[in-house]
């Protein structure tokens, strides 16, 4: 696997991170509607979870550059759309959000598009 490759495979995972990041600041604090939320943004920006997100987000785009000194752009963008299924079957691990046949058969599309860009 070449470095364009690795990095790539590193800005998908840290992309999943940072969104799951993102989940449990807004997640903690049970904002469950716009007028709560808009009441709570300094606690939302200030929340560690958010920082964290903020600081992934930020690293995932020179990685996510340095992959593409590598990668056409459009296999790195495609292949950049497994972050998705990460995010999904993240958000079902850790916030026990549906994971039903018609997100199973989305994942599997995805797969095969990738899959199918990748082969030469």
């Amino acid at each position: 696997m070449g470095v364009g490759y690795i990095l790539l495979t590193l800005a998908i995972v840290m992309r999943a991170c940072t969104d799951l990041f993102f989940k449990v600041a807004v997640h903690q604090l049970h904002l469950d509607s716009l007028e709560n939320f808009v009441r709570h943004v300094p606690d939302v920006l200030c929340s560690r979870w958010m920082i964290l997100g903020g600081i992934t987000a930020i690293v995932n785009i020179m990685v996510w550059i340095g992959a593409l000194k590598y990668v056409d752009l459009s296999v790195g963008y495609t292949l950049f759309s497994l972050s998705y299924i990460l995010i999904i079957l993240a958000g079902n691990v850790f916030f026990h959000e549906k994971l039903d046949r018609n997100r199973i058969i989305g994942i599997l599309f995805i797969c095969a598009g990738s899959v199918l860009l990748v082969i030469k």
